[in-house]
C-alpha cells in the first residue's frame, strides 16, 4: 500500500472515529469492554483453528471505533491485524486469502456446532447464520477484486 493511501486512509477513520464516539459514558464502558472481549478472542482465534479471528476483529473495531479512540488506535496499529483492518474500513472489502480462511473456519466450526447440538431449530438457524455469515465474506471479497 502506497504512503499516500495509507496517510488518506488514516485521515478517513479519524474522521469517522470523531463522529462515531458515543457520548453516553455507560453505554461507552459497555462497548469498550466488549471491545476488549473480542480482541482477546480474536487473538485466541488467531492460535486456534476452531475459533474465527476476522469476525471478532470487525467487531472490535466496530465496537473500539465508538467507546475508545485509544484502542481504535492499538488495534489498527497492530503490526499484524491493522493493515486487513484498516483497509476493510476503508475500502469495505476482505482480501480472498483472509475471505477463504474465514469461511473455512466459520463453516468447520458451524459444522461441528451442528454435528453436537441435538435440537433440530438449533442446528437450522446455526445453518442459516453461517450461510448469511458467508454472504457477507463473499460480498466483501468481491469487493476486494474491484
Amino acid at each position: 500500500m502506497s504512503k499516500s493511501k495509507e496517510s488518506l486512509m488514516s485521515e478517513t477513520v479519524e474522521t469517522e472515529e470523531n463522529s462515531l464516539l458515543v457520548r453516553n459514558p455507560l453505554l461507552r464502558s459497555l462497548y469498550q469492554g466488549l471491545a476488549v472481549l473480542c480482541i482477546l478472542l480474536g487473538i485466541i482465534g488467531a492460535v486456534l483453528p476452531l475459533m474465527p479471528t476476522t469476525v471478532f476483529l470487525l467487531m472490535a473495531v466496530w465496537l473500539s471505533v465508538r467507546s475508545s479512540p485509544k484502542l481504535n488506535a492499538w488495534l489498527l496499529g497492530h503490526p499484524k491485524f491493522g493493515p486487513v483492518l484498516r483497509e476493510y474500513l476503508h475500502d469495505r472489502a476482505l482480501s480472498p486469502k483472509i475471505g477463504y480462511r474465514a469461511l473455512a473456519v466459520l463453516w468447520l466450526g458451524i459444522s461441528i456446532s451442528i454435528w453436537l447440538v441435538p435440537p433440530i431449530a438449533l442446528k437450522v438457524l446455526l445453518g442459516v447464520i453461517a450461510l448469511a455469515v458467508s454472504s457477507y465474506l463473499l460480498v466483501l471479497m468481491r469487493r476486494y477484486q474491484q
